[in-house]
């Protein structure tokens, strides 16, 4: 994942996943990083001036619903991994200062999109997305030229110039050793 200057990826998940994701703010003073299955979502919103991260399960029928904020200390950058499997979502947020991990139970069975917005320009968006199936961690690549439009698992990216996803074929369980 690599997108310099939008204000929007996107990026479609698998049953279980791994998202790690750096964002420079730039001109952004919020991010939203929503998981959305189909109609149903839940939100990570990143206020810098107020250093706070809100985590929002309301937009989720099934469920635990509710609001947790709290504060998170960062400067130009934010760091996010998240595991996203059938009904868990864990989530680290610069490197590990910060997690929570919450269930999450779609009405019906949609596989996940990442969606990272924006208010204002953020200056760049990197990271990689891996599919977990508990043996292989399945590997494609695609790079786009510097003025085509980008497009991640067949999802356009909004406003960027280039985009590079590099995902590798690695057994899960060796990675994590």
């Amino acid at each position: 994942l690599d997108a310099a200057e939008t204000t929007a990826v996107r990026a479609s998940l698998a049953d279980g996943a791994e998202a790690l994701v750096d964002i420079a703010f730039g001109q952004a003073q919020a991010v939203t990083l929503t998981l959305a299955y189909g109609l149903e979502k839940v939100t990570m919103h990143y206020d810098r001036k107020a250093q706070t991260m809100t985590i929002d399960r309301n937009g989720m029928k099934r469920g635990g619903k509710g609001v947790r904020t709290f504060k998170l200390y960062t400067d130009e950058n934010l760091s996010v991994q998240l595991f996203v499997d059938k009904t868990v979502v864990e989530a680290f947020f610069e490197h590990g200062e910060e997690t929570a991990t919450f269930n999450v139970f779609p009405e019906k069975y949609i596989l996940p999109e990442l969606v990272i917005e924006s208010e204002g320009a953020m200056e760049n968006v990197t990271g990689r997305v891996w599919e977990l199936d508990g043996r292989n961690i399945k590997s494609w690549q695609q790079d786009v030229s510097e003025q085509a439009s980008c497009f991640f698992v067949g999802l356009p990216v909004v406003k960027t110039n280039a985009c590079s996803v590099h995902l590798f074929t690695v057994k899960y369980k060796e990675r994590r050793s």
